[in-house]
C-alpha cells in the first residue's frame, strides 16, 4: 500500500474480543454522556467547527460551559480531537468555584507520529469514581493550531471537533423515572392506540404521580402509536412527529416540528446510513421568515448527494403553538420510481437510535419499504442552514 493513494479501494478488517463477568450486586449500571466543545446551551451540539488560517505558534481556542442536571460519578473519560488539535481540558465548577485539588478533571494532549498523524489521545480514569452533582458545571476548552500533515495541507482546518466521552453512573431525570415506570406498567411504544395507553396510565395514576410524571410527558409518550402510518420519531429530535399513509397511488407524509426551524425525514431499506438515503427537506428560510419550500433528495456518504426535485408541491402548512405541521404527497413520477409499493403493516420491534449524525438514509425508492425486513426512517432538525449532517437534533428509527 506503499503507493497508494485516498483514492484506490482498500479493505479493513476489525476483530474485537468482548468478556463478560457475573453479574453481582457490586456492579453498577454506567451511562455513557456525550459532551461538546460547539455547544452553547448544553444539548445543541453542532460536533464540528472550523478554524481559521494561523501563523506558526498560534493558538485557536473554543470554550464552552455545560450544565450538569442529574449526579455523576465519573469513572471514564475520553477526549477526542483531529489533527491540529493541541490540548483539551475539562474543569469543574460549583457554585462558580473550581473543585478539586488541580485545576483540571481531565487534560489531554494528542499524540503525533513521525508522519504528523494523530495517534491517540490519552484518557483519564477514576478507579472510585469522580462526584459531580445536579447543577455543577463543566467546562470544556479546545485548542487547535495550523499543524498539517508532514506532505503540506492548508493553515486552517475544517471540521475539526472537541468531544468529552465520558461513563458515569448516573441519577435519573424526573423524566426518565416517569417513562420507566410507565414502560413497566403498560409496556414501551409502539402502542395500539393512544387511549388503551392513556388508560392504562390511569389506572397506576398514584404510582406514576410518586415517579415524578407529569401529564404532559405521559401524553407524549402514549402518543406513540402504531397506527395512522405513524413513525416513531427518537427523542433527540424537538417536539416532531412524522406519519406516511397510501392512498391509492399516492403517499400522504404529515410532519410537525418547531416553528422556525429545517426538518429533514429520509428512509433507508435497511440500515440507519446516509448513503441512499431517499430525504424530504422543508424550509422556510432563516429564522422561518422566506417562503416555504420541499425538496427531496437522495443523500450521498456524508455528504449532500443529489437533488431530485426542488419545490414540491405541499398540500397545507399549519401553524399552532410554536409548531408547523406541513403535509405533502408524492407519487411514482415525483419519486422517479418505477413502482411504489403498499406500505406493509408491521407490528414488530422498532428500536430507535439518537446519533448525533445524520446517518440515517431514505433508500432508492420507497418501493424498499414493502421489498425488505427490516426498514429504517431518518430524521434531523436545525437552525443552522447549511443543513449540516452533524448535530444533537438527528436520530433514526429502525422496525424490524
Amino acid at each position: 500500500m506503499a503507493n497508494s493513494t485516498l483514492d484506490d479501494a482498500k479493505d479493513y478488517h476489525l476483530q474485537y474480543t468482548v468478556g463478560f463477568e457475573p453479574v453481582t450486586e457490586q456492579h453498577q449500571e454506567l451511562t455513557v454522556f456525550s459532551l461538546d466543545v460547539t455547544s452553547t446551551h448544553t444539548s445543541d451540539c453542532g460536533i464540528q467547527y472550523n478554524v481559521p488560517a494561523l501563523a506558526d505558534g498560534e493558538v485557536h481556542t473554543l470554550q464552552t460551559n455545560v450544565s450538569v442536571d442529574v449526579n455523576w460519578t465519573v469513572v471514564f473519560m475520553e477526549l477526542h480531537q483531529h489533527i491540529g488539535g493541541v490540548n483539551m481540558t475539562v474543569e469543574h465548577f460549583r457554585g462558580g468555584r473550581l473543585v478539586g485539588p488541580t485545576p483540571f478533571v481531565c487534560s489531554a494532549a494528542p499524540v503525533y507520529d513521525g508522519l504528523g498523524y494523530l495517534v491517540d489521545i490519552p484518557t483519564c480514569r477514576w478507579e472510585h469514581g469522580y462526584e459531580v452533582l445536579a447543577g455543577d458545571v463543566i467546562r470544556l476548552t479546545s485548542y487547535y493550531s495550523n499543524r498539517g500533515l508532514v506532505s503540506g495541507s492548508n493553515p486552517w482546518h475544517g471540521g475539526v471537533m472537541g468531544l468529552v466521552y465520558l461513563a458515569a453512573v448516573a441519577s435519573q431525570t424526573p423524566k426518565q423515572q416517569c417513562l420507566e415506570k410507565l414502560h413497566y406498567d403498560c409496556g414501551t411504544p409502539p402502542y395500539t392506540d393512544t387511549g388503551s395507553c392513556l388508560s392504562c396510565a390511569a389506572h397506576y395514576a398514584t404510582d406514576l404521580a410518586a415517579q415524578r410524571c407529569s401529564k404532559a410527558v405521559v401524553a407524549a409518550e402514549c402518543a406513540k402509536t402504531a397506527g395512522g402510518g405513524n413513525v416513531l420519531v427518537p427523542e433527540a429530535l424537538d417536539r416532531m412527529s412524522f406519519s406516511v399513509v397510501q392512498m391509492g397511488s399516492k403517499y400522504i407524509f404529515t410532519a410537525t416540528s418547531p416553528q422556525g426551524q429545517w426538518f429533514a425525514a429520509g428512509y433507508n431499506q435497511n440500515l440507519p446510513d446516509m448513503n441512499g438515503t431517499a430525504c424530504f427537506v422543508y424550509s422556510a428560510g432563516k429564522g422561518g421568515k422566506g417562503t416555504p419550500k420541499l425538496s427531496y433528495w437522495i443523500l450521498g456518504p456524508h455528504t449532500p448527494g443529489v437533488l431530485q426535485a426542488d419545490g414540491l408541491p405541499i398540500r397545507s402548512i399549519i401553524t399552532k403553538d410554536g409548531l408547523v405541521t406541513v403535509v405533502w404527497e408524492t407519487s411514482n413520477s415525483v419519486l422517479g420510481a418505477a413502482t411504489v409499493a403498499t406500505l406493509p403493516e408491521r407490528h414488530h420491534s422498532t428500536v430507535t437510535a439518537q446519533s448525533q449524525h445524520a446517518d440515517d438514509s431514505i433508500g432508492d425508492g420507497l418501493a424498499a419499504l414493502q421489498a425488505q425486513p427490516a426498514s429504517c426512517w431518518l430524521f434531523a432538525q436545525g437552525t443552522d442552514m447549511t443543513f449540516a449532517y452533524h448535530g444533537s437534533t438527528r436520530g433514526a428509527t429502525c422496525t424490524f
